[in-house]
C-alpha cells in the first residue's frame, strides 16, 4: 500500500476528528481509529494524541522573577553600562 503524504493525512484527520467527537458510542470511535490507522499506517496512540492535542489548552509560561532593583532598570533601558 502506498503511504499518504502529510498534507493528505492532515486533511483526512480533520474529517475523522469531526466524526470522532460526534460519535456517541465507544464502538464508533474505535472503528474510526481503526480505519485511520489502517489507511495511514500511523500508531493508534499517536493518532489519539493528535486528535486530542488541538482540544487541550496550551500551558501558559511562567514569568521570571525580577532580579533588578529600581536603580538598575533605567540603566538597562538606556543601554548604559
Amino acid at each position: 500500500m502506498e503511504r499518504m503524504d502529510m498534507h493528505s493525512r492532515n486533511e483526512y484527520l480533520k474529517v475523522i476528528k469531526e466524526s470522532y467527537f460526534k460519535a456517541k458510542v465507544r464502538k464508533e470511535r474505535t472503528q474510526l481509529l481503526d480505519e485511520y490507522c489502517r489507511n495511514t499506517g500511523q500508531s493508534r496512540k499517536y493518532v489519539i494524541w493528535k486528535i486530542h492535542r488541538a482540544v487541550l489548552k496550551p500551558k501558559q509560561r511562567k514569568k521570571r522573577k525580577e532580579i533588578y532593583d529600581g536603580q538598575v532598570k533605567p540603566l538597562i533601558k538606556s543601554g548604559a553600562g
